[in-house]
């Protein structure tokens, strides 16, 4: 198809909305503990010269200080690189999200132009995700899916590009990428291999030999070889974090994950279920974006003349890959993770709008007011977040207002994210337990929704410590409460006796 007037102009304005979007997001969007988790290795290996996970008190972490084996590698090796460029700080953490899912865009489009040979279709493409809700959202937090996301599309960007002439080098660079993808994150490396896998079986199962497919295990070996040089170092550690990872993982029968899956992970990304406190609005909006994916879904699994084009059919196949891993292989039902389907129905849903714009002239208006109507609710959901500004008029104000009353050497415990305005130092600790185990007795407490939902768990979990940890909150008081977060100071006449408890417990 002929190339469009001044593509590189569109796309290059496209990529421009991206940044501003994503960038005014991830300077407006509060902290959250994942970014601490992740964000804390990566420091103590910038700064510390090891990858320890400080700050973090969980019985069932072992050496969790000195090693860090229950997040992959990669991603915060890659951070602590950052940081020396950057500097540390949540900021330059987001920072890395947004070019890993700017470099994910330029691939995703690339193959999205290799797949269907269509300027125009790939222009729509890029805008549609420049502006997706959830994809501005996983650029714009701390989390290895951009990065994870990242590795995989450059891993079937690789492959579409050197499979017709060089079949045994774009096996071999794809492999690189989906191990790269593991070692990111376990999700976005299972989805990458079977993936891969996929255009490797559709496209070119029929060239495909042995000897071909012999140098995929060199990135596994090298990998392995990597991953297990750190294990090494401490297996009893690796077996406990890890093991505890899993752990946190639950499945259940079949019909209980499709159903948690629609409702947990689609009602909520739809606005159709409670959201993030403090949220307001017409979150409602969003389910017309989901509509638009299924009903293009639906129109290529029933009109032959989609069904039988090569770019829908790889679409509908990572679409089935996407979706059923998600639905069968993830028991969290995280509204992140979806930042891997959406690639693919936003591809069909350019697939199913081309067809349609081609072969409907007289219906065009429709659907420029559709495609309108989807760019708006997406973006307007972006912007209404952005005007909030929850991280600057709700989260600082509490954490200024913390930093204010707390002394040198008094500790403070708080979810993990706090650590990025505390400093991941020893008079910072995120143990909700309030050192009941530990000894440690924090002499503030910073509340937010991740305590109150921690001390909710050991309630339901484990009544009796629950009743302790009672006890303990009832010897704080509130000092501030506001916009859902909450300081606890303990009282004057109980810090003595909480120091000497300490003293007494602590080993």
């Amino acid at each position: 198809m002929a190339r469009p007037a001044k593509p590189t102009l569109l796309a290059v304005f496209i990529l421009l909305v991206y940044v501003a979007l994503s960038g005014a997001t991830a300077y407006t969007l509060r902290p959250w503990i994942d970014e601490g988790w992740h964000g804390a290795p990566a420091w103590s290996l910038a700064f510390r010269g090891y990858m320890g996970t400080p700050c973090f008190v969980d019985p069932g972490l072992k050496d969790i200080d000195r090693y860090t084996y229950w997040i992959m590698p990669i991603y915060p090796v890659v951070q602590a690189a950052w940081y020396h460029i950057a500097g540390f700080s949540l900021e330059s953490m987001r920072a890395l999200s947004i070019l890993c899912v700017l470099l994910a865009l330029l691939c995703g489009a690339w193959v999205y132009r290799r797949l269907a040979d269509d300027w125009p279709g790939t222009l729509l493409f890029l805008a549609f995700l420049a502006c997706d809700y959830v994809n501005i959202t996983g650029a714009a937090y701390g989390r290895p899916d951009a990065m994870a996301l990242c590795f995989q599309a450059a891993a079937f960007a690789a492959y579409l590009r050197w499979r017709d002439k060089h079949l045994t080098r774009a096996i071999l660079l794809s492999q690189a990428l989906v191990v790269a993808s593991g070692l990111t994150h376990p999700n976005g490396g299972i989805l990458s291999f079977l993936g891969v896998l996929w255009l490797m079986l559709y496209l070119d199962r029929r060239r495909l030999r042995w000897s071909q497919l012999a140098p995929a295990a060199v990135p596994y070996l090298i990998g392995a070889i990597g991953w297990g040089s750190y294990i090494v170092r401490d297996p009893t550690a690796f077996v406990s974090q890890y093991g505890y990872q899993l752990g946190s993982r639950t499945l259940t029968a079949p019909w209980v994950l499709l159903r948690d899956e629609i409702v947990k992970r689609y009602l909520t990304m739809m606005g159709l279920r409670a959201h993030s406190v403090g949220s307001y609005g017409p979150h409602f909006l969003k389910a017309f974006v989901f509509v638009a994916y299924s009903v293009s879904v639906a129109a290529i699994v029933a009109v032959p003349a989609l069904r039988r084009r090569t770019a829908a059919r790889v679409v509908l196949g990572l679409i089935c890959i996407d979706f059923l891993f998600l639905t069968f292989l993830d028991g969290t039902k995280a509204a992140y993770y979806l930042i891997y389907l959406v690639y693919p129905l936003t591809a069909a849903t350019v697939l199913f709008t081309r067809w349609c714009w081609q072969g409907y002239p007289r219906i065009r208006p429709l659907i420029g007011l559709c495609l309108a109507g989807l760019l708006a609710i997406e973006t307007g959901g972006v912007l209404d977040r952005v005007r909030r500004d929850a991280y600057h008029n709700e989260y600082l104000p509490a954490v200024d207002f913390l930093r204010a009353h707390a002394k040198p050497g008094q500790l403070v415990a708080g979810s993990h994210e706090l650590g990025f305005v505390m400093g991941f130092q020893h008079d910072f600790v995120d143990d909700h337990l309030l050192g009941l185990r530990t000894g440690r007795w924090p002499d503030y407490i910073f509340v937010e929704e991740i305590y109150r939902l921690r001390f909710e768990t050991v309630r339901l979990k484990d009544p009796a410590e629950y009743a302790r940890l009672r006890e303990r909150l009832a010897q704080y008081r509130s000092i501030y409460d506001k916009n859902f977060y909450q300081v606890l100071e303990r009282q004057a006449d109980l810090r003595r006796a909480g120091r000497q408890v300490t003293m007494a417990v602590a080993p």
